[in-house]
């Protein structure tokens, strides 16, 4: 059986045994397996165990055996744009001049003269590059209405660990891979660092300016916290 949580599949196996309620395990190989009592209707069983989702994607974080697996860059990978997931379609024609990446007929289309795995990445890294500077050079216009201070400068970096920052000159940096998540988490990140142009710390004016803006930032600060490492291009 299967479900689907913040677009992260979840698959579990079921075990039926002479018991009175349900039971979640999650061995040491992240395998979930479901006791259940004989006879338990099978559309009851899926939504118990649906609506503990969250509970399970934490502890499937938790464990350290959890690890996204290493990209291949072969058709059909999915890869996520505003935290939706798109197939990769690769069309490879060894004569063509101009390489593209877009989003069509849901997927993530790529066109390219080689198959190699690291041209591929360098093209889509640039897309997300692209992607992640028109969409937050649109999110500061919009909120920057709630700020009086204006950044100097705005730039998109490669960064393994951060997904934004701003420096004591007032320069904001974001990470590449943001246009991969949702948009609102997207805003998120965006209003936190415009609120370090007026609080350079995690103080606690600093939360109330945040919340002040976005009062739900912490269920974005959560799904970044349990989906940013599905956020990768490596």
């Amino acid at each position: 059986m299967e479900f689907y949580y913040n677009s992260r599949k979840i698959e579990y196996t079921i075990k039926y045994s002479k018991r009175k309620t349900i039971a979640i395990h999650i061995e040491p190989s992240n395998n979930i397996i479901v006791k259940a009592p004989i006879g338990m209707d099978r559309n009851r069983l899926k939504e118990l165990v649906e609506s503990k989702g969250k509970w399970i994607s934490n502890k499937l974080e938790e464990s350290n055996d959890y690890k996204i697996q290493e990209r291949t860059y072969k058709n059909g990978e999915l890869f996520l744009f505003l935290g939706k997931e798109y197939p990769l379609e690769l069309m490879i024609d060894e004569k063509a001049s101009v390489m593209s990446v877009e989003i069509i007929n849901n997927s993530l289309r790529i066109i390219n003269n080689t198959e190699d795995k690291d041209s591929i990445k360098d093209l889509l890294e640039e897309f997300y590059r692209n992607q992640t500077r028109i969409i937050i050079q649109d999110r500061i216009k919009y909120y920057q209405k709630y700020f009086i201070v204006r950044p100097n400068n705005i730039r998109i970096k490669k960064q393994k660990t951060r997904w934004g920052s701003c420096s004591s000159l007032k320069n904001l940096n974001f990470n590449l891979k943001l246009s991969m998540a949702k948009l609102s988490v997207i805003d998120y990140i965006v209003v936190h660092e415009m609120s370090h142009l007026i609080h350079l710390n995690h103080s606690k004016d600093f939360w109330n300016l945040v919340k002040s803006v976005l009062p739900n930032y912490k269920d974005e600060k959560d799904w970044l916290k349990h989906n940013g490492r599905r956020l990768t291009l490596d």
